[in-house]
């Protein structure tokens, strides 16, 4: 197995911008700030995948290394409820979550058929919460990942659910 990586710093301001532009909103919580830079800090230490690498041998990484990364944007949107109605699967009508360019839109989503312990809300608001408990759990995925595009991932996010099932719970919605 050839295991050969591309620093980050020999690439890195296509990925230092997005990654700037996802910590800096001053809304976020500092607790958020904070797990989001311990995941930079490991998409920098895991480096950027080389041709020579094993799992990218077949692709072609040039493009991934100039291209502009910008951070997406939580705009108002024309979708409605209606829409949405459409394309979601019968079994689904009282129990599905909408995201519209990654962000989380509680307003077109229906969780009427879930049990009332189960707690579905935007992981800022869930920080103030559940902040000690997201922050474990990140912190022991974090520190097991391998993935650089995970970890990436991890670091840029700007938005996120927090979706919290009780112990032995038994969902019965799809």
């Amino acid at each position: 197995m050839t295991s050969e990586v591309i620093t980050v710093k020999e690439k890195e301001g296509n990925f230092q911008s997005l990654f700037s532009a996802s910590v800096e909103p001053e809304k976020a919580p500092e607790l958020l700030k904070k797990m989001r830079k311990k995941a930079w800090e490991q998409f920098l230490e895991i480096g950027l995948p080389g041709a020579r690498h094993e799992s990218f041998e077949y692709m072609r990484l040039k493009p991934l290394f100039t291209t502009e990364f910008v951070k997406a944007k939580n705009q108002s949107t024309s979708v409605t409820k209606e829409k949405i109605a459409t394309a979601v699967l019968e079994e689904c009508k009282q129990s599905h979550l909408v995201f519209i360019n990654g962000y989380f839109h509680p307003e077109l989503s229906d969780t009427s058929a879930l049990d009332s312990s189960i707690v579905v809300v935007p992981l800022e608001k869930a920080m103030k919460t559940y902040g000690t408990l997201i922050q474990n759990r990140f912190t022991k995925a974090l520190k097991d990942e391998k993935d650089i595009f995970c970890a990436l991932n991890a670091a840029c996010h700007t938005d996120g659910l927090f979706l919290y099932i009780p112990p032995k719970l038994v969902v019965s919605a799809p």
